[in-house]
């Protein structure tokens, strides 16, 4: 156990042989000190400012026992709260707790808030949430065939949306109002359908390919 120069101070002084001191006493003496400099280290590091943290696709609750283990503060929320969470991917080194929640709950509706040795969860307001989120892009692009050419009039719809816009004839496209983590859809008649998540990419270049049909049990008239 490694002591600084005031208890190494305090150790000398109470330490000290005199006349009426017998070695018992020393050694009750001793004992005190060393279960009071236990004691306040124990305190001090149950409280600890730096975590080290890596977790991949987690909970939160998950990740909250973690860093509870590490710091010894408690989290405090409702369950439910929990129920609409993202999963949590993150990967630190002796880093600050404020700046490691700060990165886990970037992306979730849910804000913190520490009071005292507490971190209390609570809901993030929709006013704030929709301040928080990005900002819609356009996208623009143009769709081709398997030979590179042009297909006018295939259908772009976001997943799970509404509306939609088609190719021109020179199976160019523009589409606006669309979020960032958003997901286009392709799609053409005797096309394979094509899925092609935005992320940033704001011109596509797509080339569709063929169904392969099986006319084995089909009959032409």
């Amino acid at each position: 156990m490694q002591l600084n120069r005031h208890v190494k101070a305090l150790l000398r002084y109470w330490l000290l042989p005199t006349k009426t001191t017998s070695k018992l006493f020393l050694v009750m003496r001793l004992t005190a000190i060393l279960l009071t400099v236990a004691c306040l280290q124990a305190s001090a590091g149950s409280y600890a400012q730096k975590v080290t943290l890596s977790a991949k696709k987690q909970s939160l609750e998950t990740v909250f026992k973690e860093i509870k283990s590490q710091t010894g503060y408690v989290f405090w929320y409702k369950l439910d709260m929990l129920k609409h969470a993202n999963k949590v991917t993150i990967s630190v080194v002796d880093q600050d707790l404020a700046k490691v929640l700060d990165a886990i709950f970037k992306d979730q509706p849910l804000v913190y808030e520490i009071v005292d040795k507490t971190i209390a969860i609570k809901v993030k307001d929709p006013a704030a949430a929709a301040a928080d989120a990005p900002p819609p892009v356009t996208v623009t692009g143009k769709v081709t065939d398997e030979a590179g050419a042009p297909l006018a009039g295939v259908s772009i719809q976001v997943k799970g949306g509404k509306g939609g816009v088609t190719t021109a004839a020179d199976g160019s496209f523009t589409m606006s109002g669309v979020k960032e983590n958003a997901t286009l859809v392709f799609s053409f008649i005797g096309y394979q359908s094509l899925q092609m998540p935005v992320s940033g990419h704001l011109t596509m270049n797509i080339a569709l390919h063929r169904e392969t049909q099986n006319l084995g049990d089909t009959v032409v008239v």
